[in-house]
């Protein structure tokens, strides 16, 4: 009996110590701040994924907030692709460039000379060209004396400002790197593979700077655009930075989207960004830094809804807030639907403020309840911006959307170890995600900014 109660008590240690595991990945999942994708893939496989990829801070969250990653689940069966009955679209077929025939001259069963066709098939195929090797052009840059006492130099658009390759290793690196995030290992494999170009991965990280280096007027002019514009998206997620711990922010608008990686989550950075005498609207969380910086702000209810119906999953004391905070919710997005005049705006905003009011001064007896009612008292002055401004969203995806590319990449390269790192990341990331606000091709414009330079 003693030896039995002793494997029975290794075996309780064993299970003890899964549990505790397991409990450690719940815990990690088991908050409002969940991305929906993770919770999708923990529900099919029974076991929680990694830990929020902001650190357990509030992360994206679906563009019409009510109920809506529900009815999607629904609708295409709970997983990814078409959704149920919805029509399938066939890729269009395009113009070719140009026509060859193919033909036989002899029967390949008996030699015998063929004949004219009988019928002919026609096949569209695309295809990228052979890339081959590279390409090493000298050229004969001349010099003239001018009688003016001035020296011209003849310019070509191939020739980079400094070192020996041209624009297009330049920017297809860059691409690679930080719109495909390929590690610099994976890019020196590929273009001596395929374009037999032996370079290191230092070399490869300085060709991003050069780049960089053309592309910072650009980042300075998308900065002074944010700081012109009447309505902010804010969002910022962490960040190592040699070793220490970093943020990386980033401010979008109809038209930009501006990265800023600093040291700190402070209103200095916000500053940085925005300038110290920022007038506009902001649409943000609601960490503190900003109302610290500015009492113009819009608080984002994809948060607030998270955080009601989490809430409301573990305590029944909260589901009625849940519901309301849904009902004022949907009742003002129909009202803006409609485009009332402004006195009609602001009697509803009235209207919303008194029933967030009623909500928040009853007494709760659960302590997260009552936090979740804090929560909205603390932010009682800002949830409802967006009924008297047209322009301001209710939610703060714009800049979710923009600092998940951030998160991304940060899985991949784990942390940023110089200045110089940073500048190059912020200043390109910026470029390429601008770019693609505005309908731009990134890779044409990259070639543009580095051939005009």
């Amino acid at each position: 009996m003693e030896e039995e109660i002793e494997e029975l008590r290794e075996e309780v240690a064993v299970k003890e110590e899964v549990i505790e595991r397991l409990r450690g990945k719940l815990r990690k999942h088991e908050n409002p701040h969940v991305p929906s994708s993770q919770k999708r893939e923990t529900s099919k496989t029974g076991t929680s994924g990694e830990e929020n990829d902001d650190g357990g801070k509030e992360d994206e969250s679906n563009e019409e907030v009510g109920g809506s990653q529900e009815k999607l689940d629904d609708e295409n069966d709970g997983g990814r692709g078409r959704k149920t009955g919805h029509d399938g679209e066939t890729r269009k077929t395009p113009e070719p460039d140009r026509t060859e025939v193919v033909f036989e001259e002899r029967c390949e069963n008996c030699g015998r000379e063929l004949d004219e066709p009988d019928r002919v098939e026609t096949r569209v195929v695309e295809d990228i060209p052979d890339p081959g090797s590279v390409e090493v052009v000298e050229y004969e840059i001349e010099h003239y004396d001018c009688g003016c006492g001035e020296e011209t130099v003849a310019a070509h658009e191939d020739i980079p400002e400094k070192g020996n390759f041209g624009p297009n290793v330049l920017v297809q690196t860059t691409l690679l790197k930080f719109r495909e995030r390929v590690p610099y290992g994976k890019i020196q494999s590929l273009l001596e593979d395929v374009y037999e170009l032996q370079v290191s991965t230092n070399t490869l990280y300085n060709f991003t700077g050069r780049v960089a280096d053309q592309l910072r007027p650009f980042y300075e002019e998308t900065r002074k655009k944010a700081r012109q514009s009447e309505v902010v998206h804010c969002d910022e997620t962490g960040m190592s930075l040699e070793g220490e711990n970093g943020w990386i922010w980033t401010t979008t608008t109809e038209n930009e989207v501006l990265y800023s990686v600093r040291e700190d989550r402070s209103q200095k950075a916000i500053e940085y960004m925005l300038g110290e005498n920022y007038h506009g609207t902001i649409v943000c969380d609601g960490w503190r830094s900003y109302s610290a910086y500015s009492s113009n702000l819009q608080r984002c209810w994809s948060h607030l809804l998270n955080e009601s119906k989490f809430t409301a999953n573990k305590h029944q004391e909260a589901e009625p807030i849940d519901e309301k905070l849904h009902e004022i919710y949907e009742d003002l997005k129909k009202f803006r639907e409609e485009d009332p005049p402004p006195d009609e705006r602001e009697e509803k905003r009235k209207q919303a403020r008194k029933k967030l009011e009623k909500i928040v001064n009853q007494d709760y007896e659960n302590e997260e309840v009552q936090k979740l009612a804090n929560h909205i008292q603390n932010g009682i002055d800002h949830w409802l911006t967006f009924v008297t401004s047209p322009k301001v969203e209710p939610t703060n995806n714009r800049a979710e959307r923009s600092i998940r590319k951030i998160v991304t990449l940060r899985k991949i390269i784990g942390t940023i170890r110089s200045e110089r790192g940073r500048y190059i990341l912020e200043t390109i990331m910026t470029a390429i995600e601008t770019w693609k606000t505005r309908g731009q091709n990134p890779h044409e414009e990259m070639q543009k900014a580095i051939r005009n330079s």
